[in-house]
């Protein structure tokens, strides 16, 4: 009876350990700040522009979109995602 006591005790100290204590400032998240918010915007701008590139890849391959089409959207997406690259190679 006593061993279930102490575990019963254990598990409610351990579920509550982090309720008792005091946060420190390694717990707590910083704010975003523009920087941070401009370099997600940059990433997800190239992982957007890859992704149209794969997928007109895809199109042009099962032929759903014409040679000619292909063309012009392929140099579109590739400056697009050479520019959101070479913005994200300044900033990091």
């Amino acid at each position: 009876m006593l061993l279930l006591a102490l575990l019963a005790v254990a598990a409610i100290l351990l579920i509550g350990w982090p309720l008792l204590h005091a946060a420190g400032a390694a717990d707590v998240v910083p704010e975003p700040t523009a920087a941070a918010d401009q370099l997600v915007h940059l990433r997800e701008e190239r992982d957007q522009a890859l992704e149209a590139l794969r997928d007109l890849e895809l199109d042009r391959r099962t032929g759903k979109i014409a040679d000619e089409d292909f063309a012009v959207l392929d140099v579109e997406l590739r400056a697009r995602a050479a520019a959101a690259i070479e913005a994200l190679e300044r900033r990091e």
